[in-house]
């Protein structure tokens, strides 16, 4: 890092989100960076936050920017945290601060080796984890063939092993740890030592369950460690290496076999894609057995679904094309494990349309058929897939694959079929979405006014006086709405507060402005249940509803109206302070 480097607090700002830049502001303005220190191109401090030890902030330039910054505290909502945020800012408002010292590495070798050594020792007493990585390193130079890195795998199976609170990342930590020893043999250029440490990551990771995982962060470094080794793989002959090669297939298809036994969540992500670059045909009759053998302890368990037999089967069908296998036979398999999915995309793949829509007839039950009827539109089969779905629902009404139905319509313009099927929609389910997406469909082919009164007369006559309240609601037929409340049943929506909100609310919510008198004493009978629940937050619910009343007072000129009912209920309220302050707050 030549010379001082010129940060703005813009350059900060942007690396944050939320209150990161403000609140790392205000423990820069109040002292708490300490220790300040660069080494080349890094710098690091000491940030005092609200614990009493304080954390290690550290950051590194290339040039101009920022590239990577650190801190030992557990935030991990985004961005950088409050204490890099001060380090940054002390080092742009006062760069002479910080004390200039050697690179660790070159401090480390102007030492000698004796004082290293009681170095060491001295670290491993503090901080006993460390022998790990002495041992780790004693491993004599990893000759370049696979061995069983056996240092490394203890250090990674024992985390694994403990991994299990909320908030743990000493998995994730392992592999990020361990999989950066391997990129340092790949910056060497050793990469058959690098893609030994991959290798033994990934065969202890296969061999674990699933530790705590909060937002899928272990299997994003197991899939940076594979992504690594893929890397490695492109540097290397892996011809020259067959030992290392038959190795890699096992571990990568038991990778596959991992990721299809917990259900697809994108473990090891570019394992198959590895597989299909190094595979031979004489590698095929082995790994195919080992997904027989998965599939049938798959078969075995009480919740076996086909989704796991197509998994499997995508993968056998890139080793297809790899063994040359004769088309009819990949068909042939499909049919007799009732794949019917897998085996309509074969025959798309093959042209072979009117085959293909008769296989996607037999998939059920209907979501699984609208995936097929997704296959068929996707090669252009939009007649077949239409007809397919219509008649579905004639025989099995399903609202999910009606709502599929229209979108493709609307999708290629057909008004008058989109119209169609959403009067058949609005029958068959009717909903205030249902009755507003009909609107813009019989507007379209001008055929709304005749079919509302129809619709308005068939709600009527199902007693579907809730959606009926609605529609009236859209169409700003208020006093209709208020009438036809009184004859729907008071469906249950739990509000952010906890109150349930019924439909009666929704009524006087949106009727406000114009039928203020009618919505008074809906406003106010939630404002006393959110008293109720005695809460400092539920005390502002009910200030921001009074506030709402206050306004409809004003509407109706009745000032005196709203005097009393403000100073009837804060008498009655008297004992609740809280709620008095929030009243207070809200001008009431």
């Amino acid at each position: 890092m030549a010379g001082d480097i010129k940060l703005t607090r813009h350059q900060i700002q942007a690396r944050t989100v939320g209150k990161s830049f403000e609140r790392g502001a205000l423990l820069y303005e109040n002292g708490a960076i300490s220790s300040p220190t660069r080494r080349g191109d890094e710098i690091s401090a000491r940030c005092q936050g609200s614990y009493p030890q304080p954390y290690r902030v550290w950051a590194r330039f290339i040039g101009a920017e920022i590239v990577a910054a650190v801190c030992s505290c557990e935030y991990d909502w985004g961005g950088d945290c409050k204490h890099i945020v001060a380090l940054l800012l002390a080092y742009s408002d006062q760069p002479e601060q910080f004390e200039k010292r050697a690179t660790l590495r070159d401090e480390l070798m102007s030492r000698e080796k004796t004082e290293l050594l009681d170095m060491i020792e001295e670290m491993i007493v503090r901080y006993p984890d460390l022998e790990d990585i002495v041992e780790r390193a004693a491993v004599d130079g990893f000759p370049s063939q696979f061995i069983d890195l056996q240092a490394i795998r203890r250090e990674l199976r024992s985390a694994l092993r403990i991994s299990g609170e909320w908030m743990d990342r000493a998995a994730e930590n392992k592999v990020y740890e361990l999989a950066s020893l391997g990129d340092r043999y790949a910056r060497r250029g050793d990469y058959v030592q690098s893609i030994a440490i991959y290798c033994a990551i990934l065969d202890e990771c296969n061999a674990s369950g699933y530790p705590t995982d909060d937002e899928g962060q272990y299997i994003e470094a197991v899939n940076q460690a594979v992504a690594r080794l893929k890397e490695a793989l492109s540097h290397l002959d892996i011809e020259q290496h067959e030992d290392l090669r038959q190795r890699l297939l096992d571990l990568l298809v038991s990778a596959v076999i991992w990721d299809i036994d917990f259900g697809g969540i994108g473990y090891a992500d570019d394992a198959d894609e590895i597989i299909l670059e190094i595979v031979k045909p004489a590698d095929t009759p082995r790994i195919r057995e080992r997904i027989r053998l998965a599939e049938e302890k798959d078969r075995e368990r009480e919740y076996f679904s086909n989704w796991s037999g197509e998994a499997y089967e995508y993968f056998l069908m890139a080793l297809d094309k790899i063994d040359s296998t004769d088309p009819e036979e990949t068909l042939k398999r499909l049919q007799a494990k009732e794949l019917h999915y897998s085996q309509a995309s074969a025959l798309l793949e093959l042209k072979r349309y009117e085959e293909a829509a008769g296989v996607v007839a037999k998939l059920h039950p209907a979501y699984e058929l609208q995936r097929g009827l997704d296959l068929l539109a996707d090669h252009q089969q939009n007649r077949r897939a239409i007809q397919l779905a219509e008649a579905a629902l004639e025989s099995d009404y399903d609202s999910r694959l009606a709502a599929w139905l229209i979108d493709l319509h609307k999708k290629h313009g057909d008004e008058k079929a989109e119209f169609r099927w959403q009067l058949n929609r609005m029958r068959k389910d009717p909903h205030i979405d249902n009755y507003i997406g009909l609107r813009d469909a019989a507007e379209a082919v001008g055929a709304w006014r005749s079919n509302r009164s129809e619709v308005i007369s068939e709600l009527k006559r199902k007693e579907a006086y809730e959606v009926l309240a609605q529609v009236y609601l859209h169409d700003e037929e208020w006093d209709l709405a208020w009438d036809t409340l009184g004859k729907a049943p008071m469906r249950q929506d739990h509000h952010p507060s906890h109150v349930i909100y019924r439909l009666d609310f929704t009524v006087a919510e949106k009727s406000r402005h114009v039928r203020p008198a009618r919505a008074v004493p809906v406003y106010v009978n939630y404002a006393r249940a959110e008293i109720d629940l005695r809460t400092r937050k539920d005390y502002a619910y009910a200030a921001e509803l009074l506030r709402e009343v206050r306004g409809m007072h004003q509407q109706l000129n009745d000032s005196a109206g709203w005097k009393t009912l403000i100073a009837n209920l804060r008498r009655e309220f008297a004992r609740l302070p809280a709620l008095q302050d929030e009243l207070d707050k809200a001008g009431l």
